[in-house]
């Protein structure tokens, strides 16, 4: 929401704006939604016990939950009780609302996540599988239950999960991609490809659908007609700041020949996304593609190909055989073993 772009950039005024345009509006649900806001604000401006007090009196412990206003209230409450190491409080105020409405799914989620986050992984599994069984075609438990069972390295009961789940839920896009992520980790880069391409075809219009199999088909496949292809799916990233979405249009431009434009991206990416071991072999390749225009920037690849390789240590991925093997060609400069 607009609201949540202002928060994000932490620019008060305006988000000051949003709370009193909401109370302006003769609407119950904008009337709940502005204390949640007006908390944000007060909680980013490190304001913590005011946002803490203002959220609590908007929620009733003795009334049920009426909307989605009110849930986020209660969210924003625990994640104030627990930033400031209060888990115990947490969930002793959590219970208290259980105790007027336990059948309440959404205070349920709240529940099943404050287990999670304190360590019963055991009893946040039972509580998600539950929630699962009576909405079985609900996405959202089934995510979480993933992600409790990734927490602990169970990646086949995660795959398993998905798998169970898919031909039950409404909306399978989330798990759906959630399964290509695993494929992709497990190294069946095709599979995760058409993953991708199914939840593609059932929504063009989903931003990060089409930068992941973009850069999917970029970074793995080299033939023209997915090069081709990543760079009409990629077209919508052009001016982007977002580091992943700049690196994949940056690659992409770098594959099908443009260095010139796609170094400004794989910079913007390599900023943004420092540890992360293909956005620094991605920008170390154009920088020592551009050498014969710029001979000057061997050592900028040669600083952004040492730390692919360092960051990709224990990796087979063949991109960082390629950094060793582009690093040693450089100038005066020997690749370090793999």
């Amino acid at each position: 929401t607009l609201a949540d772009l202002y928060l994000q950039g932490r620019d008060w005024t305006l988000a000051q704006r949003v709370v009193d345009d909401l109370r302006r509006i003769n609407d119950p649900a904008a009337r709940s939604a502005a204390p949640v806001v007006q908390a944000a604000i007060l909680q980013g401006q490190n304001r913590t016990a005011d946002s803490l007090s203002l959220l609590e009196a908007q929620i009733d412990s003795g009334a049920p939950i009426t909307d989605r206003s009110d849930i986020r209230a209660v969210a924003q409450i625990l994640q104030t009780r627990i930033r400031s190491g209060e888990l115990t409080g947490a969930r002793s105020y959590l219970a208290g609302l259980l105790a007027h409405a336990p059948d309440d799914a959404d205070l349920q989620m709240l529940d099943a996540s404050l287990s999670s986050l304190a360590g019963d992984f055991t009893g946040a599994q039972d509580k998600y599988n539950a929630l699962a069984e009576r909405f079985p075609d609900s996405a959202l438990p089934v995510r979480y239950l993933v992600g409790v069972l990734l927490a602990q390295g169970r990646t086949s009961e995660a795959a398993a999960a998905i798998e169970a789940a898919l031909p039950l839920v409404a909306q399978p896009a989330p798990l759906l991609m959630i399964k290509a992520s695993l494929l992709e980790q497990d190294g069946q880069i095709d599979a995760a490809i058409a993953v991708h391409e199914e939840v593609y075809a059932a929504d063009s219009s989903d931003i990060i659908v089409a930068n992941n199999l973009a850069s999917l088909l970029a970074s793995y496949h080299d033939d023209d007609a997915s090069l081709t292809r990543a760079a009409t799916i990629a077209r919508r990233l052009r001016g982007t700041t977002v580091p992943a979405f700049a690196d994949t249009y940056g690659w992409i431009a770098y594959r099908r020949g443009d260095v010139a434009e796609a170094l400004p991206y794989l910079r913007r990416a390599a900023k943004g996304l420092p540890d992360d071991a293909m956005v620094q072999f991605h920008l170390g390749m154009a920088l020592a593609g551009q050498m014969q225009i710029n001979p000057a920037l061997a050592d900028q690849a040669r600083d952004a190909l040492t730390r692919a390789i360092d960051l990709s240590v224990g990796s087979t991925l063949p991109q960082f055989a390629q950094a060793a093997q582009t690093l040693q060609n450089l100038p005066d400069q020997t690749a370090p073993a793999l």
